[in-house]
C-alpha cells in the first residue's frame, strides 16, 4: 500500500513522458489514415454498410494491409518520404532534438546502479 501512496505522491516532471511527434509516424499507419476514405468506399461497394466503431476500424485495416502488401518498394518509399516530409513540416526535427535533451536529463537524474554497489 505504501508503494501505491508513493506513486501517487510522486511529483510529475515534464521529463516523465516522451515528447509527442519526436519520431515520424509509422509509414503503414500514415498510409492507412490517408486511404481511410478509399477503404470505406470499397466496403460500401461490397455492400458492407452496417459496420461502426472497432469492427469498422478492423475492416479498414484489413483492406489497408492487403493494399500495402501489394505495393512495390518504390511506392512504399514514396509513402515513407511523404511521412518524413510531413513530420519535418510539423516541427519534427526540433521535437526530436528536444526529446534527445529530455532523455539525457532523465539519464543524468537517475542514480547509477554501479554507484549503489560501491557504497556497500
Amino acid at each position: 500500500m505504501n508503494r501505491r501512496r508513493n506513486l501517487r505522491n510522486k511529483k510529475k516532471s515534464i521529463d516523465d513522458k516522451p515528447i509527442p511527434g519526436s519520431k515520424p509516424e509509422a509509414t503503414f499507419f500514415y498510409f492507412s489514415k490517408q486511404k481511410k476514405e478509399a477503404s470505406i468506399q470499397i466496403l460500401r461497394e461490397q455492400g458492407i454498410t452496417d459496420l461502426r466503431g472497432l469492427p469498422l476500424q478492423g475492416a479498414i485495416q484489413k483492406i489497408a494491409g492487403a493494399t500495402w502488401r501489394h505495393l512495390s518498394e518504390e511506392r512504399k518509399n514514396y509513402w515513407k518520404d511523404r511521412v518524413y516530409k510531413e513530420w519535418e513540416a510539423n516541427g519534427g526535427v526540433e521535437k526530436a532534438r528536444l526529446e534527445e535533451e529530455r532523455k539525457k536529463r532523465v539519464k543524468a537524474s537517475k542514480p547509477n546502479k554501479d554507484d549503489d554497489i560501491r557504497q556497500l
